[in-house]
């Protein structure tokens, strides 16, 4: 069942869609049947594709609707990398360099660590986080003595 204390997020290009530019559904039917069998009923967006608000005003107006009508949830929120940069600092005190902060976030966290350090920076008390992506391999970090686990699992095996 889901909870609060059960996050799901997906990733948007090449697992949700083809490409911020042309947002064809992709991996619908694997998706939505993921999410259901977990109970799912809300997911959040974690992609390297939103780059600032003007990207996540474009998603939401343009892409939004289409996701959730399609995997039958509710998108709760979207990340901008900016955002994870800031959480990753906060989490883990490395600064990049002025200017070049994203490019180099998303070379050195990838998607892998970019998206555990938001997490434990960001989401407060959680039981389960799980990320859909396609480029993360198929992963669980379990915390046995605080009881919560980070789940990667790639789309193509999901």
């Amino acid at each position: 069942m889901n909870t609060k204390s059960e996050l799901f997020f997906l990733d948007l290009e090449e697992t949700i869609i083809h490409s911020f530019s042309d947002p064809v559904l992709c991996n619908v039917q694997r998706i939505r049947s993921f999410l259901k069998k977990a109970g799912a009923t809300e997911v959040h967006i974690f992609s390297y594709a939103i780059h600032d608000d003007f990207d996540r005003e474009t998603f939401n107006k343009h892409i939004k609707p289409t996701v959730e009508l399609a995997l039958g949830v509710k998108v709760m929120s979207c990340v901008t990398v900016p955002e994870m940069v800031k959480a990753d600092y906060e989490y883990t005190g490395v600064k990049f360099e002025k200017g070049h902060e994203v490019s180099e976030f998303i070379q050195l966290r990838g998607k892998k660590d970019g998206f555990i350090n938001y997490v434990l920076a960001r989401c407060g008390k959680f039981t389960r986080a799980v990320l859909i992506d396609d480029i993360v391999p198929d992963l669980t970090v379990t915390h046995r003595k605080k009881g919560w686990s980070i789940e990667l699992w790639n789309v193509n095996s999901i």
